[in-house]
């Protein structure tokens, strides 16, 4: 079973969801990596409704990556 991570949102409820799956989001990567999956992690700007949309699109991350950027960008129309 893959590890978990526990999001506590700001409206009290806590959602649980899979590591490599949270890690998607780069706020909650750099929040595990201080704190651990050990304890709660707090989201005190994200609410249940919002964080359930965030997860659903990390989901589907992990098989659909999006396609790199070449940088420098070779013209400046952004159309």
């Amino acid at each position: 079973m893959a590890e978990t991570v526990k999001l506590l949102c700001n409206d009290g409820e806590v959602v649980e969801v899979a590591t490599n799956i949270a890690e998607k989001s780069v706020l909650i990567k750099g929040l595990i990596e201080d704190s651990g999956v050990d304890e709660e992690i707090p989201l005190p700007q994200v609410k249940k409704p919002i964080l359930e949309k965030i997860i659903v699109f990390c989901t589907r991350l992990l098989d659909h990556q999006p396609p790199e950027i070449d940088k420098p960008l070779s013209h400046n129309d952004m159309a």
